[in-house]
């Protein structure tokens, strides 16, 4: 009997214990307003019905005073849902190549449509980590969620990601592949390393990348919604797509880890380039041949 009574009084205390973690996450952690933390710059959307994020990525300077090309390289969110009038916008460009970095999984979901006389390439970029460990951070340590993008970007993108990376670095170099459309899911974490690394290496200043790595909260409210479906599988938990935020979110401070990673690891973007990636000097010479004015 007396076992008994420890059995009950230690599955009562694992209640209580989920009991209050449960309460706890509920409770609002006072975070910042998205539009509070876009930092101001020259960002070029362009409208695509049914596509979010998408933008051009030139127009930054360099550090010598050349221009990143526009035209060349349009950035976005998936284009799974792009409307009729959306894909007339998005020929208007005359890409000649997609590059999907989402993962084998979400293009079975949500397959790109086709798009005449356009190649798509797929190199996939896994994400999806350990989703246990998110779940656990999101009952028991909602706060540790603040730094679950760093980790994220750095030991999933950048290093477990590394020749998927090196594959899409290389399409680059092939001006006959522009214009390209690069995209993943939210267009914000994939998508937005890819092209941090690329601006950073034809001379783009950090500052300015992470300005621009800032932008995707314009579009904060479309991935709640998406966040918010999500949650309806775990309803029983009684989360909210408002616990998602620092995961949701582009933080400034999320892109500068990325960098000072690099430096501290590699010496700079240009030392993981060519260290990690084998994308050496010639290569990054021959980038900014074709990128920048």
């Amino acid at each position: 009997m007396t076992i008994l009574w420890l059995i009950l009084g230690f599955i009562l205390l694992i209640a209580l214990i989920i009991g209050f973690n449960l309460w706890r996450v509920r409770q609002p952690i006072p975070y910042p307003t998205p539009d509070s933390l876009i930092i101001p710059t020259h960002t070029h959307f362009i409208p695509i019905d049914g596509v979010v994020n998408f933008r051009d990525v030139g127009g930054f300077i360099t550090h010598d005073g050349k221009m990143v090309k526009q035209g060349k390289i349009y950035r976005g969110a998936s284009l799974s849902y792009i409307t009729p009038t959306g894909k007339e916008a998005l020929l208007a460009l005359q890409p000649r190549l997609i590059c999907d970095l989402r993962s084998a999984e979400e293009v079975a979901n949500d397959p790109d449509p086709t798009f005449e006389s356009v190649q798509n390439i797929n190199i996939g970029m896994a994400t999806e980590g350990d989703k246990a460990k998110r779940l656990w951070l999101l009952l028991f340590r909602p706060k540790k969620l603040n730094t679950l993008l760093h980790t994220l970007y750095v030991d999933v993108i950048l290093e477990e990601n590394a020749p998927a990376m090196r594959d899409a670095m290389r399409l680059f170099l092939d001006e006959g592949q522009l214009p390209m459309v690069i995209h993943c899911t939210a267009g914000k974490d994939r998508t937005g390393v890819l092209v941090a690394l690329i601006l950073a290496l034809v001379g783009v200043d950090e500052e300015a990348i992470v300005a621009d790595y800032t932008q995707s909260n314009y579009f904060y409210a479309h991935y709640e919604q998406i966040a918010h479906q999500l949650l309806r599988k775990i309803a029983f938990l009684g989360l909210n797509s408002a616990n998602l935020f620092p995961i949701l979110v582009a933080h400034p401070d999320t892109m500068r880890v990325v960098f000072t990673y690099l430096r501290t690891e590699y010496g700079g973007v240009a030392g993981y380039a060519e260290k990690r990636l084998g994308f050496g000097v010639n290569d990054v010479e021959k980038l900014k041949n074709i990128l920048l004015e």
